[in-house]
């Protein structure tokens, strides 16, 4: 089979390689225009040995067809995808070999999946996260483009101890309730897609390059958590969360979720197609510090302190140049009647404060309030300064 053309790509590329073993390959005879995209539909991002581990109910349901044979999860997307895309460009679905003209295509990946229970008097918190990139990429240059995460979360309360069959209905009801748009994880795709804009090429590109976890952070891992997992899983986040925010492209974290420089997008069958990762133009290296918990009794009530802490680092890697460098924290509270004896969960209340940790940075990065800084930085006005840099850099990635 024959790909060609017309992208051209402005930098030199890495060695990565973004594998793509593909059952919905699909091709269009007509040149790629304004006005047409190529639909290669669901996907999932990673090694075959990792599907347990990273989204082990989508995995599941990779192996149910509908009545006329059709993948279940592949069915929910188009359908979603048939009700709810907007964007002017055409989707093409043919399967013919491309013999002219340009190949941009798209993917749903589907990257993780999670599930926190924290204890809430004599019910439970159930937090619910599925975590999936808008994936875009070349067939002539092989070559992915951008990728745009998207996440859904959902939260349920229950007196009842949920057990795993308890779970794979809510995950059932994620993938493929097509109708209840508030718990779909492919609406939430579909609508980050119609949200960015696609292009042939961009002009800088943007990727997390490290994350380190501190030595007394890594003793404060769940038993039997796996620090590589949790770190990619981390990224994950702050890639969708700064993604979403800023509304910029994330060239995908590999290390630590593939096999050496690889990871891929696997459909159904066993056609191959190995796409290179652009070289990051500017990357962040982030530092986990070592989390923080306080409990007070104060006359009736049990207080809860939670606190995350992080440092971000922008750079250039050619030149090694620092754009920005700062050590932000996020601290949640709690207050609870001692009479009610709340199974407080830390390490989960500590995950939440993460995740406000980073939502507060990515929006900072454009708002620069004072008032909010001073509650994250120990100088607010020198780190607002600073990020007018950061916000240059991302301009610059779109």
């Amino acid at each position: 089979m024959r790909f060609l053309t017309n992208f051209r790509s402005k930098r030199p590329l890495t060695e990565q390689i973004l594998l793509i073993t593909s059952c919905l390959i699909i091709f269009t005879s007509g040149a790629y225009a304004a006005d047409k995209i190529i639909w290669a539909g669901f996907s999932f991002t990673g090694d075959y040995s990792e599907n347990q581990e990273r989204y082990p109910y989508a995995a599941k349901l990779a192996t149910q067809t509908t009545e006329n044979g059709m993948p279940v999860l592949d069915y929910a997307l188009n359908e979603t995808k048939k009700k709810y895309y907007q964007r002017r460009e055409k989707l093409i679905d043919t399967q013919r070999d491309i013999d002219s003209g340009r190949s941009i295509a798209l993917a749903f990946g589907l990257s993780q999946e999670s599930i926190e229970e924290i204890g809430w008097k004599s019910e439970k918190l159930y937090i619910y996260r599925v975590l999936s990139q808008v994936m875009i990429f070349d067939f002539k240059e092989m070559l992915l483009i951008a990728n745009f995460p998207a996440m859904l979360q959902l939260q349920e309360i229950d007196a009842n101890i949920r057990d795993k069959e308890a779970h794979r209905k809510v995950f059932r009801q994620i993938y493929l309730n097509t109708n209840n748009t508030e718990r779909s994880i492919f609406y939430e795709w579909i609508m980050r897609l119609n949200s960015v804009e696609i292009k042939e090429s961009y002009p800088f590109y943007l990727k997390v390059s490290s994350l380190d976890l501190d030595s007394n952070l890594l003793k404060q891992l769940p038993e039997g958590t796996n620090a590589n997992t949790y770190k990619s899983g981390v990224v994950q986040l702050f890639e969708s969360i700064l993604s979403k925010e800023q509304k910029v492209s994330m060239i995908p974290f590999t290390k630590g979720q593939s096999v050496g420089s690889k990871m891929s997008l696997r459909f159904n069958d066993t056609k191959v197609l190995e796409l290179k990762l652009p070289e990051p133009d500017y990357v962040f290296d982030i530092k986990l510090h070592e989390f923080k918990y306080l409990a007070k009794k104060s006359g009736g009530l049990i207080k809860h302190a939670f606190g995350s802490f992080a440092t971000f680092d922008l750079s250039l890697p050619v030149s090694g140049k620092h754009y920005f460098k700062q050590r932000f924290k996020k601290v949640n509270f709690a207050a609870f009647s001692a009479q009610d004896n709340v199974n407080v969960d830390v390490w989960n209340g500590q995950q939440t404060a993460l995740r406000g940790l980073f939502v507060g940075f990515a929006q900072q990065i454009s708002q620069k309030d004072a008032k909010a800084l001073s509650q994250m930085v120990k100088e607010p006005q020198k780190v607002a300064k600073q990020l007018i840099c950061v916000e240059e850099v991302i301009a610059k990635c779109r």
